[in-house]
Parts: structure tokens; sequence; C-alpha cells
């Protein structure tokens, strides 16, 4: 069996090179953990030291259990990888009506539905997971049903739903009791409140203007299925040897074996993922890839949440897996694993490293300053500043919020990202995101209505190429739905001879009618303006016993001369 006390140099080396605090690696080999310990810091601030106990996030690797716990469902028959989702969950809907008829869990599993990341929604902690499944279908398509793998977070929360909707267990509970537990994970927990819970835990890292400094644990919530488990180097060598074992737990089959080569082989290429010298990325599983290390398969997948990095990878035919942690998001847990192989393989190791900072050089040196970006001179907004300030809506990705912060700067906010705002030209502004996206700057594009007023924000929240800006529209204010605010609206009007009645339903909205005409309901719009729901340029603006009725024709005034009915309080 190998020596592996050339690891730790290794190691320790990388560390160094690339900034991390803190590491963590588990070597696996012909069913032995043969190698499990920790290097560097915990946290930066109290120099406490990393262990093979050390819980860290292991991000996307979490994919691999989400599919392991739908394979205990399907060995039960409880589900299959081929149905419609649609027969275990009947309101399950797409944006294209197609694809919401025929996805099945192998299509949600291997990223094949169509639809790219819109990982913005992992940074949205509102949102739980039917919330998540109710807005897939605002959500549009990219590509066709099963013709392009498109990595999706989203999809990994649905199958977190379907897990509970079939066993009456929550994601979590569910892994805990029938993964966790019985493959003897115990120190394993669930997103950012377990963690901080656990005695010996990695805390995220950034290194910004070369300065290391540790950072707030980021949640990701209702997405969890997709990356929210935290685990120690011994608790997934666990996980390296379950899989390693085709399902064996202590030599007993605890997964079917037809059921778990099911989640490892092949389904569909990833294609738009770059191949390097001597590696593969091939294709992708039921949560894994699959390809090839200089000659050798490899299935593995890694992981990245905020300050953290994961690798874990096994080499079949040499019955070898790896699992490296990192506390600072970098390439070195990939370095290792790489390392690790080439022990394996008995090959010259390469230099990874050396080569990925000759790449970094080169992309610095090609590199496009967005602040340099197209710019027509001389240009104003077309508004003072405060006309912007206000809540965006977009029906999939739910709002955002435009305001001040303390310096009195423009801001825009989605979920938990905050960008400042600064003006480009016309109404267009750049938004700079956080750190965590390294200062990236992206276009932001407000529109306006046939009144000249601020109707809405457009921009790449999508976080995909290929995809149009998304377009966030105004929502009114809250009070506009008040009962104190929308009762004194109601009553008898009078224009150019006609009644006008306007009364505030059981539904709290208020409703308009004339005679000979269909009740109409009045949607909120601005101020005490209220648009005709289903005709466009109709509205209502209220004022001191009177209101102004536009219409295409033009605008009447509406004279009060009653009171008016409430049928019953909106609750």
């Amino acid at each position: 069996m190998e020596d592996w006390t050339h690891l730790r140099a290794h190691v320790e080396k990388l560390m160094k090179e690339w900034h991390i605090p803190g590491a963590a690696v588990g070597v696996v080999q012909d069913g032995e953990v043969v190698f499990a310990e920790g290097f560097g810091v915990t946290d930066c601030n109290t120099g406490q030291a990393v262990t093979a106990d050390t819980q860290f996030s292991i991000g996307s690797s979490t994919k691999s259990f989400t599919t392991t716990a739908l394979g205990l469902l399907v060995d039960e028959g409880v589900v299959d990888w081929d149905s419609p989702v649609r027969t275990f969950m009947p309101e399950f809907r797409l944006f294209d009506s197609v694809a919401s008829e025929r996805v099945c869990l192998r299509d949600m599993a291997c990223h094949r539905t169509g639809l790219p990341r819109y990982d913005a929604m992992l940074f949205n902690p509102v949102f739980t997971r039917k919330d998540i499944l109710d807005r897939l279908r605002h959500l549009k398509p990219t590509k066709d049903l099963r013709t392009s793998w498109q990595y999706n977070n989203l999809m990994f929360a649905a199958m977190g739903d379907i897990v509970r909707r079939v066993s009456g267990l929550t994601w979590e509970e569910f892994v805990r009791q029938r993964l966790l537990t019985p493959l003897g994970m115990t120190n394993s927990s669930f997103d950012c409140d377990e963690i901080l819970s656990a005695p010996d835990h990695a805390w995220p890292h950034r290194e910004v203007d070369g300065k290391i400094s540790r950072i707030e644990f980021m949640s990701i919530g209702a997405t969890g299925p997709a990356g929210s488990i935290n685990a120690s180097a011994k608790d997934m060598a666990k996980w390296l040897k379950f899989n390693l074992d085709l399902g064996k737990v202590e030599g007993k089959q605890f997964l079917a074996e037809a059921t778990i080569k099911e989640i490892h082989s092949r389904h569909i290429p990833m294609r738009g993922m770059q191949d390097e010298e001597g590696l593969q990325q091939g294709n992708y599983c039921l949560g894994w890839m699959s390809g090839f290390y200089r000659g050798g398969h490899v299935i593995q997948h890694g992981g990245a949440t905020v300050g953290f990095a994961t690798e874990c990878a096994f080499m079949p035919s040499h019955k070898t897996g790896v699992v490296v942690f990192t506390n600072n998001n970098g390439p070195v847990a990939q370095f290792v694993a790489r390392y690790v192989f080439d022990t394996v393989l008995g090959l010259e190791p390469v230099d990874w490293s050396g080569k990925a900072k000759e790449k970094r050089a080169q992309s610095e040196a090609a590199k496009v300053d967005q602040g340099d970006l197209p710019k027509v001179q001389n240009t104003t907004p077309s508004h003072p500043l405060d006309d912007y300030k206000g809540t965006y809506r977009h029906p999939g990705l739910g709002d955002l919020a435009v305001g001040f912060d303390e310096n009195g700067d423009l801001t825009a906010t989605y979920g938990t990202i905050d960008m400042k705002l600064s003006h480009r030209h016309y109404d267009v502004f750049d938004a700079k995101m956080p750190d965590f996206f390294r200062g990236f700057k992206m276009g932001v594009t407000f529109q306006g209505a046939q009144d000249g007023s601020i109707f809405s924000v457009a921009l790449p929240l999508g976080f995909d190429p290929l995809l149009e800006d998304l377009v966030f529209t105004r929502v009114p204010d809250n009070m506009m739905s008040e009962l104190s605010f929308l009762a004194p609206f109601c009553g008898d009007y009078e224009v150019a001879g006609m009644p006008l009645k306007v009364v505030l339903n059981k539904q709290g909205s208020l409703t308009v009618a004339m005679p000979g005409q269909p009740v109409i309901t009045l949607v909120p719009y601005k101020g005490t303006t209220f648009n005709f729901e289903g005709l466009p340029g109709f509205s209502l603006t209220f004022g001191d016993n009177k209101a102004e009725l536009t219409q295409p024709g033009g605008v009447f005034t509406a004279n009060k001369i009653g009171g008016g009915r409430v049928e019953t309080a909106p609750t």
C-alpha cells in the first residue's frame, strides 16, 4: 500500500502558494482510510488547528447525496428515474409546457431540463423549497429538454422537495436518517446553524488586496439539496468507501448495486467544460461527473460556497478515493486530488499550480477594464435619483429593492446581494457586485412608462450569457393594499353624466362598475393611480372628492356624489 507521508509537504506547499488558511485531506485505498489529516487553521483569528474531524462546507459535492437519497426511494419502488415528475408532483410546472409534462428525475439530476443556472436565487433567503418550485414556471429556458447540459442548482432544490413529498421527511431528515447515520457519518451537518454548533468546524475566509480575513457563513437555505452539507475528512472517507464499494456498508448491500451504477453512469456530455492537458471533463452522471485524468477513469464532484472549496473524487479501477477541503476559495482542492491520482497512476506529478498561475497571468493581461466599457459622454439620468427608488418584481426571482446607502449613493439589493449603482449614461447604471463576485460589474437599465414614470429595471441576474436581461417591474407601495388607504376611495361618482361606482371587494381590491359594463378590478400602480385590469390605457387617479378617468380617448373628471361600500375587510 502506498506511503502517503509525501502528501503532507505537497499540501503545505500549495496552501502557502494560494494563501489557504486551513485544509483537510482524506484518502481511501483498497477499502481502507490510508490518510486523514488536517492542515493549518480553522480560523485565522483564533489559530485553532484543523483536524481530520473538522467540519467544512462541501458545497455541490452534496448533490451526490441527494441523488443517492432518491436512489433509495427508487429501490423501494416509491419513485423511478424516468416517470414524469408530475406523476408524484402534479403541480410541477416549467415555463415550457412540453417540458413540464415530460421532465423526469433523471433529467433534473443530470442538468438537462433546458433551464440555465439562475443562481441569483441561491442568494435570496426568503424563498422556501415550495417557493422555488412555484417560481420555476416563470424562468425561461435557453435550450430544449434533453438537448444540452446546463448546470442548475434549482432542480436539486426541487428534488429535495420531491423527497419530502414521497417520504414524509424533509430532505435533511431523510439524508440524516437514511444515509448519514447508517454510513456512520455522525460528524456531518446541514447549512450554517448546524456547523456553527459543531465544536470543531472551519470558518470561511476571503482574500482581499492580499489580506486573508475570516468572513461569515452564507446560508443557501431552500437550495440545500444542491450544496448545504458540512462534513469532516473522516466522514467523507466513509462516503468514498460507500461509493467505491458500489453501495455496500460493512460488506452488506445497502443500496442496490444496479442503482448506484446508474448514479455513476454517464448521462450527458458536459459541453462547454474546458479540457486541460491530461484532463477530460467528460460527462455528467446523476449528481457526479465522469471523466478521465491522464488515462484513468475518475468519478468526481467539486463544491464551492462562499469561502470554501471541496474536491471529492474516486478512481474505481484503482480502488482509490480522495476528498480535499479548503477554507478559502481557489483551485488547491483540485490540485491536491490530482496529485493523489498522479501517485496512484505512478506518473510524474503535473505542476497544476504553476500552470494555473501562468493562465491567470495571461487572463489578467487580456482582461478588459469594465470601467472603460462604451459610454456616451455628457449624459444625465432622465429623472432625479429619488424617482428610481422603489421595489421591482420579477415573477420568478422575486423582489429587487432600489434605494440609497448611508452615503446617499444609489444601490440595488437582491436577497443578500448588495450592489452600488454608478451612472454610466442616460438611464443605464453600472452595478458593482460584492467581493464574492470579484468586483464584477453588470449593466442595469431603467425603463420608463408612457406617463413618464420609471416603470421597470432590467439586469443580467440570470448569470447566463444566453439569457436576456431579466426585467423587474415596479410594484406599488404596500400602503396601496391597506384598507385604511383604499376605503376613502369607495363611493358613487358621476363622469360625463354617467354613474360610476367604486367598491372595495371581499378580496381586498378596489373594483369599478359602470352601467352595461362588467365589474373591473383596479390594480394599484402608484400614488393614488389604479389601472384597469385587462384594459391597457385605462386608469383612475383619486383625489379629494373626485377622480380622473384616463382612457385612450382622453382624461375625464369623475366627481364623487355619495359614500362608498366596503364589502368586508380583507384578511
